[in-house]
């Protein structure tokens, strides 16, 4: 039964919306205090910001691009920055969300075409405005995570983390992702 008069939500993905409208409409005295999430988002918002503290130039960062290996396989890359060639591409995860089964999902085929990448499949990087860049078999790799808190999570993690191992992927929590941007800053240097 619904006693309020609706209003629309305004959110990045269903998720996000489905827990707005539960902190505000679902009432639950029996309910234990809800544990925060972090979404991808926010991981990669914090990334983007990084990269402005660290003054990476705009035009170098490639936002929301694919990189395609082989003939057919692609996999999407939150932040590449690149100027012809990509100097470093980076990811963000979240491991303080529900559904860890679908995040899985989503980093072991983001790993599987990654992995054929480093093993030196040809690849090239789109970006959002259809520019192209080489990426090399040892592109530096930076993944950022918002940290798990509960069991299943650390679980979910874990079996993630051999991945980002398996991908020589340097793994920062999204409180230092400003080692990400400070490397990123010396691999400028190399691209211009």
């Amino acid at each position: 039964m619904q006693l309020s008069p609706p209003l629309p939500i305004v959110a990045n993905h269903a998720e996000a919306a489905l827990d707005i409208v539960f902190g505000r409409m679902i009432i639950d005295p029996a309910s234990q205090p809800r544990q925060v999430t972090v979404g991808k988002d926010r991981v990669v918002q914090d990334l983007r910001r990084a990269y402005a503290q660290a003054q990476i130039p705009a035009h170098l960062l490639r936002p929301k691009s694919e990189v395609f290996i082989g003939d057919k396989l692609r996999s999407a890359v939150d932040i590449a920055v690149a100027n012809g060639e990509v100097a470093q591409l980076a990811q963000g995860w979240s491991f303080r969300v529900t559904g860890m089964d679908r995040l899985l999902t989503q980093v072991k085929a983001w790993g599987f075409a990654l992995e054929r990448l480093r093993r030196g499949d040809e690849a090239r990087m789109v970006d959002a405005q259809g520019r192209s860049s080489e990426v090399s078999r040892d592109v530096n790799l930076q993944v950022v995570i918002a940290t798990p808190e509960t069991a299943q999570q650390e679980t979910a993690y874990e079996e993630a983390e051999q991945v980002f191992r398996a991908l020589g992927a340097e793994v920062h929590p999204v409180e230092d992702v400003g080692a990400v941007s400070a490397r990123a800053v010396d691999l400028v240097r190399e691209l211009l």
